[in-house]
């Protein structure tokens, strides 16, 4: 009867370090799955990441080749600017002289008695 009953406490013993070495089992494998899914997770993170990096990128490259378009004007365009700038230049040149004449010869009358 003692011999069962020892036979009976090894087989619970023997059976609760089964039951402990397969929870611990079950432990890793459900650490490692949550790893695994952490890892593919931040993968997934940095090919977004790179993806959005991308798309910017582009999109800077874009802008700059249409500032580029902007400032490449043509020749033509450059000469009528050039020569609207020369009239205007003119123009003011003429309004300031006819101003001075003015302005002489009211102080020759002045000083003229």
């Amino acid at each position: 009867m003692i011999l069962k009953k020892t036979e009976s406490r090894r087989g619970r013993v023997r059976q609760d370090q089964q039951d402990q070495k397969d929870k611990q089992d079950q432990d890793k494998n459900d650490d490692q799955k949550d790893q695994d899914q952490k890892d593919q997770k931040d993968q997934q993170d940095k090919q977004d990441q790179n993806k959005d990096q991308n798309k910017d990128e582009k999109k800077d490259q874009k802008q700059d080749q249409q500032q580029q378009q902007q400032q490449n004007i043509s020749k033509q365009d450059a000469q009528r600017m050039l020569e609207a700038l020369k009239n205007d230049e003119k123009s003011t040149l003429q309004k300031l002289q006819k101003e001075k004449a003015k302005a002489a010869r009211g102080s020759k009358s002045e000083i003229d008695w």
